[in-house]
């Protein structure tokens, strides 16, 4: 691990354990990490959100902020936190929006990351919420395979990231993203 990856992880601990000192400094280093995330994830996003970048950040330093007692043990273990972070943002804010149309117009996206087996992406379209609703039914039945996919989708992990993330091996990685793939694609069909 380099100095560079080393230093984040001290400044997260020492963060996590509550000492306020070090918040500039922190802030400083994740903001580019939570920002590439972010604007990775919106301009993936075809569902016109009204959700800028800055905002999406923002939301995640608010909601990081307020949680308690974090303890990362690299910045790979942060990255996959604001992964889920940035999927709940996304989706709160699709019901949001939703909510307010009465269900009506839903935007869609493309699942190119999520389902590389559908022959045309830029066809097959499906909404941000559907896909939250069947990720929450993959976690009930391999929570694995479903945080695999948050990861990956929603984070922009790699696989390698992904592994390390979840304290797994790479091939097991590879076996739960093509499974979850798989079996998203099939729910997302009907």
């Amino acid at each position: 691990m380099d100095s560079k990856h080393t230093s984040l992880t001290l400044l997260l601990n020492q963060w996590g354990k509550g000492d306020a000192s070090v918040e500039p400094k922190l802030l400083e280093k994740i903001y580019p990490l939570v920002y590439q995330s972010a604007r990775k994830q919106l301009l993936q996003d075809q569902s016109n959100h009204t959700l800028q970048t800055t905002e999406l950040v923002n939301e995640v330093f608010i909601k990081l902020c307020s949680a308690k007692q974090l303890d990362f043990d690299s910045r790979i273990q942060f990255k996959a936190f604001s992964a889920g972070l940035i999927r709940n943002i996304l989706i709160d804010h699709l019901r949001k929006k939703y909510r307010l149309k009465r269900g009506q117009n839903k935007d869609n996206v493309t699942l190119e990351r999520v389902a590389e087996a559908i022959p045309d992406p830029g066809q097959e379209n499906m909404d941000w919420l559907a896909l939250h609703q069947q990720l929450e039914r993959l976690h009930h039945i391999d929570q694995n395979c479903a945080r695999v996919v948050e990861l990956r989708y929603f984070g922009g992990l790699s696989v390698e990231e992904t592994a390390t993330a979840l304290n797994i091996s790479i091939s097991t990685a590879v076996r739960n993203w093509r499974f979850a793939r798989t079996w998203l694609h099939k729910q997302l069909a009907n």
